[in-house]
């Protein structure tokens, strides 16, 4: 069966995962709650499943291009955001993290089926030519799989930032109490910020291994470094502020994401 199959069933899941999650935040409702657990998580395994197709077909077992690592980076936003939300007080948050996986969802679907990326391109950053043992590979393969984990946990931060950022006044039945979405943005910006830093260091190493600079475009570093840095400014005001300060500041960094994905910066 091809991948799209797969992608094309998550993608609808998706959509009404994300509808499910702002009646939750709008009216409060449990069922509501549930189907989005249910269409979320369903969903989660079918992307899963259809990039497992994909990479058995291309007969490899990394990632290669922005698109397949939105799909991975959407999987793992669903699991970040299930972890955070288990016990029920982040439930409204939910809006916010499947807006942005139906964009991340939407460009990944657009790159792989529509796009340039239909026929596998490599991977920035591989060095198969200067490794003859594959040493390089397998360090930035790591590199690009803790990559992935810290942009779907930052993506989790930016949508709950999105919805710590609607107005009090706006009367939202499903709304969370406002310490428990501080506490999500920064649980999920804590464990995105701890990949990060993992994924650095090892594809530090692959330049070095490889004799490439950090800042050399094709080390593959120059993105995530730049996310890295934004994120440590996010976490130096909120330590210096509020609550709020961070979600603000949720926002951008999940923008940055996007553009790291989008710029094929991984």
């Amino acid at each position: 069966m091809d991948e799209i199959v797969f992608w094309g069933i998550a993608y609808a899941c998706f959509l009404v995962a994300a509808g499910s999650y702002i009646i939750v935040l709008w009216r409060g409702l449990d069922v509501a709650a549930l189907v989005g657990r249910l269409t979320g998580s369903l969903a989660a395994v079918l992307m899963a499943a259809g990039l497992v197709v994909r990479l058995a077909r291309a007969g490899r077992w990394f990632l290669a291009g922005g698109g397949e690592i939105a799909v991975a980076t959407a999987i793992v936003s669903v699991v970040v955001f299930l972890l955070l939300g288990r016990r029920g007080k982040l439930q409204g948050g939910g809006a916010g993290i499947f807006l942005l996986v139906v964009l991340l969802d939407s460009f990944a679907l657009w790159s792989l089926v529509i796009g340039s990326e239909g026929g596998v391109p490599p991977v920035a950053g591989f060095v198969a030519s200067a490794q003859p043992n594959g040493e390089g590979d397998v360090l930035v393969a790591w590199r690009v799989a803790l990559d992935v984990v810290a942009y779907g946990c930052l993506l989790v931060g930016g949508g709950i930032g999105l919805v710590r950022l609607i107005p009090a006044q706006w009367p939202l039945a499903g709304r969370p109490p406002a310490d428990a979405l501080n506490v999500g943005v920064w649980r999920a910006f804590v464990w995105g910020v701890s990949a990060l830093s993992g994924g650095l260091v090892i594809g530090a190493l692959a330049a070095y291994l490889a004799g490439r600079s950090l800042w050399s475009p094709e080390s593959g570093l120059l993105w995530p470094m730049a996310v890295w840095a934004v994120c440590g400014g996010v976490v130096a005001v909120e330590r210096a502020g509020t609550g709020r300060w961070l979600a603000v500041l949720a926002t951008p960094v999940a923008a940055a994401v996007f553009m790291v994905i989008l710029g094929g910066g991984s």
